[in-house]
């Protein structure tokens, strides 16, 4: 089973269920869980601490001018270099689709 990052971003609610069904585990309301935010982001390692969903959008807001960000996890990449990786991963990104039958926006 394969979800993108970007779907328990945008959409925690379904993707968690998605996942729980996958799974085979009992229908659960993740609603308490996501309105308070991301768990395992930034410096922040476990599910011990919560980083609330109005810190995640301050943070993209200021992370916008970045080549690649993570919350917390920034990397600066030449833009030259930073095509040369798109290029190298697109074939296998491509394949990986293809199998899956899931397309994240990498």
């Amino acid at each position: 089973y394969v979800i993108c990052t970007e779907d328990l971003r945008d959409h925690p609610d379904e993707t968690m269920s998605k996942i729980s069904s996958y799974l085979g585990l009992p229908e659960f309301d993740f609603t308490n869980v996501t309105n308070k935010g991301m768990y395992n982001v930034g410096f922040h390692t476990g599910y011990d601490t919560v980083t609330s969903w109005e810190e995640i959008q301050e943070k993209s807001m200021e992370d916008a001018d970045d080549k690649i960000s993570n919350i917390g996890y920034e990397v600066e990449l030449s833009e030259e270099l930073e095509k040369d990786l798109k290029a190298f991963f697109k074939p296998y990104n491509k394949r990986l689709f293809q199998m899956t039958g899931v397309n994240c926006n990498w």
